[in-house]
This record gives structure tokens, C-alpha cells and sequence, in this order.
């Protein structure tokens, strides 16, 4: 059997049979961001976590910004407006990968942006407890 997930349908099916199923981009142009949010969409997930190199959503680019506050939580129309609706270009970053957001808010997903790097906040996150970062509601 294929256990190696090409698309985010093959990744929510092999999900029916195990526990964890890692993938990567699917095609050229599509973030992590994006591809986690389709693969939530397609294993039926109520919510996703986007684990980045910053603690939170910012209202600024805090590697460019000494003032930017980072945001406890906002709905995904709020992050759209601070994201935009249009793809990245090569070598551009946002909080969140504006076409992610876009298919969050088309399916109605939850997502959890925190830093990564600190595995306690991920399993927080998994575990529905509080986390350190910024939780993002639908409408």
C-alpha cells in the first residue's frame, strides 16, 4: 500500500488507518499553510495548528517592527485583513499564507498559530488545553 500521502485526499484517508500521517507540499506554490488547511478540510477537522518560528500572530512583522503587539485571538476575517487575499509571491511570508486563510474561512476552520519550536505549546493546542498563541474563530 502507498503510504506516502501526494495529496491532502490520500493524507485523510491513510488518517483513517493511522494515528499520525506527515506530509509535505503538494505542488509548487502551496505553503505548509495551506496544504495543513486542506488536510484538515479533508479529514473533516473542526480546527488546525500552524506551527511557525513566531509565538503569535502580530499586528506587524515583529522581525521588522519593534512595536508589534502580538494578538490573543481574532476571527479569520480579521486575520484576512491583516494577511490580504492574494497568494505570496516567491521568498514573501505572512502570519499565515493568505490562501490558507482563505480555504479556513470557506470550510469554517479554527486555527491555532503558535511558535513550534516549543513543544509544550503545541500540546497544549492538541490537547484543547490554553495555549501561548493566537487562536483564530470563524465567524
Amino acid at each position: 500500500a502507498n503510504i506516502i500521502p501526494t495529496t491532502t485526499n490520500n493524507a485523510a484517508e491513510l488518517f483513517e488507518t493511522f494515528d499520525i500521517v506527515v506530509m509535505g507540499g503538494t505542488k509548487p506554490g502551496h505553503t505548509t499553510d495551506a496544504v495543513s488547511v486542506a488536510f484538515a478540510r479533508d479529514a473533516g477537522s473542526a480546527h488546525v495548528i500552524i506551527a511557525t518560528n513566531v509565538s503569535h500572530v502580530y499586528t506587524a512583522d515583529p522581525r521588522k517592527n519593534d512595536d508589534a503587539e502580538p494578538i490573543e485571538s481574532l476571527t479569520l476575517t480579521e486575520l484576512q485583513n491583516i494577511t490580504g487575499k492574494e497568494a505570496l509571491g516567491p521568498g514573501q511570508s505572512a502570519a499565515v499564507d493568505p490562501i490558507a486563510v482563505n480555504w479556513a474561512i470557506e470550510c469554517g476552520l479554527r486555527i491555532g498559530v503558535l511558535d513550534g519550536r516549543d513543544i509544550r505549546r503545541i500540546e497544549d493546542a492538541l490537547e484543547g488545553r490554553p495555549f501561548e498563541g493566537t487562536l483564530v474563530q470563524p465567524e
